[in-house]
């Protein structure tokens, strides 16, 4: 067991393109178990996960997260209405944000293949107010449904290329979301010395002191 969780930890990877297979029932629960298997300080789990799956309307769903929700600007633009002055790339504020950006060219769509993903987790603060410790949280409930799915054969995407008030109305989120996680059969993936390789992950001994 020891020996399978190194390689899990050592070949993981985030995945954007899955091959489109349905993830089995059985597998699926154990994902959705996992979620709540992790401590949270005094009981508190001040959080809850979205679920989109193969039904229809969540394929549909999914589809405007990958074309306009999960994008970003391909110029800078203001950062908000109420701030003109300055000037960045980012995520689009609303849906209809994102179809003037189209309609100007500058929408940066289709980046985020992992939204496609068969079976998708959005982590949510549930009271809209976190403290710290609920990010602590939403992590380990987070990479603990990870490790479950990389042990089952099923391989992952994190993805938090979104503005949160854009997500929580495209989704009717009653929060405010966190981080999302696809979850499916890899198309194809990229190692992370690939990824990066001008910034190579560290080594155990480069961290600890």
């Amino acid at each position: 067991m020891l020996e399978q969780l190194e390689k899990i930890l050592e070949n993981r990877t985030t995945v954007k393109y899955f091959d489109g297979n349905p993830i089995p029932e059985h597998i699926t629960e154990l994902i959705k178990k996992s979620v709540a298997q992790t401590p949270s300080c005094n009981n508190r789990y001040n959080f809850k996960v979205k679920i989109l799956g193969q039904s229809l309307e969540h394929r549909r769903a999914k589809l405007g997260l990958y074309e306009y929700v999960c994008t970003v600007s391909d110029k800078e633009v203001h950062y908000s209405d109420d701030n003109t002055d300055l000037m960045v790339s980012r995520s689009p504020r609303s849906v209809s944000e994102a179809h003037s950006w189209r309609d100007q060219k500058i929408l940066r769509t289709q980046i985020n293949g992992q939204t496609l993903a068969p079976l998708l987790f959005v982590w949510y603060f549930d009271d809209g107010d976190p403290i710290d410790n609920d990010y602590l949280d939403v992590g380990l409930s987070c990479w603990n449904s990870i490790i479950t799915a990389e042990s089952l054969g099923v391989q992952s995407g994190f993805c938090g290329c979104f503005d949160n008030d854009c997500l929580k109305e495209y989704l009717d989120i009653k929060g405010s979301p966190v981080v999302m996680v696809g979850f499916g059969f890899a198309n194809e993936t990229e190692s992370n010395e690939h990824k990066h390789p001008d910034k190579p992950r560290p080594q155990w001994d480069q961290i600890i002191s």
